[in-house]
């Protein structure tokens, strides 16, 4: 009995044995399927948190890309608007300095120009002014006899200037001329009519002594009186164009000396003949000048 029993428990017992090994296999089995489930877990979770900082720095380069592009597109529009200004300030600089060269150019065409003026007059000048000494040697060869105390010749200011005193030309206190004033006069116009393109003033100076007698108002009367009888004397007499004479009175207005003194007044006491070429060559070229 006890041995039919015996083989009765056994397969039991190793039956009890297979079971328990197999559950707890499962167990291990379960317990690493729980263990890598939360491994696997963790680790998604951890892929999840870095998928998530990945979305949020994706974002973030998103918004950064945004932002340069932004950027750019303002940085491109200021660049636009700087060239602009570049440009707008080298075309305004270059138009300036076309004007300045322009300016410039115009400048020293006047500045030419006022040269070759310059350089006429002073043609024109020394052609007068060597006129006159050519003039001047004349006249002085044709009144060789007369002496320095009845006359004098000099060129002053760009004219010739013949005084004669009154003691050589007229009578003392008299409009009436002497016979040696006369011949002084025609030597003179002997020189003069060679030249019609002179202007011939005469100019009657006196002294500042009062006149005395009623033949004349006074001393101013006189000297217009004494030079409209040499302007006569040479229109009339020795042929000299009346357009080129011109007479007129000083009075005693401009000495030539002191009144104070003698030698003073007599010097004072004389009749300029003021020889000046025309200056028509002159006004010429000023007038081209103003043009």
């Amino acid at each position: 009995m006890n041995k039919y029993l015996l083989f009765l428990i056994i397969p039991l017992l190793t039956t009890a044995c297979v079971g328990k090994k197999k559950f707890l296999t499962e167990v291990n089995q379960r317990q690493d399927c729980e263990k890598k489930a939360a491994q696997l877990t963790q680790d998604l979770r951890y892929a999840q948190s870095r998928m998530a900082e990945q979305d949020k720095s994706l974002t973030d380069l998103n918004a950064n890309v945004r932002q340069l592009e932004n950027d750019k597109g303002r940085l491109t529009t200021e660049l636009k608007y700087k060239e602009k200004q570049i440009n707008d300030i080298t075309d305004q600089r270059l138009s300036q300095k076309q004007q300045m060269e322009a300016a410039l150019a115009a400048k020293a065409k006047e500045l030419e120009a006022r040269e070759q003026v310059i350089a006429e007059l002073q043609l024109a000048v020394a052609q007068r002014d060597e006129k006159l000494n050519g003039i001047l040697t004349k006249i002085q060869i044709a009144l060789a006899q007369y002496t320095a105390d009845d006359l004098s010749v000099e060129v002053k200011n760009g004219k010739l200037y013949v005084a004669l005193s009154d003691k050589l030309l007229f009578e003392s206190g008299s409009a009436k001329m002497d016979r040696r004033g006369r011949d002084a006069l025609s030597s003179l116009s002997n020189v003069l009519s060679k030249y019609p393109d002179l202007d011939i003033i005469v100019e009657g100076h006196t002294d500042n002594v009062p006149v005395k007698g009623g033949a004349f108002a006074d001393n101013w009367d006189l000297s217009v009186i004494r030079a409209t009888a040499v302007a006569r004397l040479l229109t009339k007499d020795y042929a000299l164009n009346p357009n080129q004479v011109t007479a007129a009175g000083r009075g005693e207005f401009q000495p030539k000396a002191s009144n104070e003194s003698r030698e003073g007044r007599a010097l004072n006491r004389r009749t300029e003949i003021i020889i000046a070429p025309k200056l028509n060559d002159i006004f010429s070229v000023l007038q081209q000048q103003s043009r």
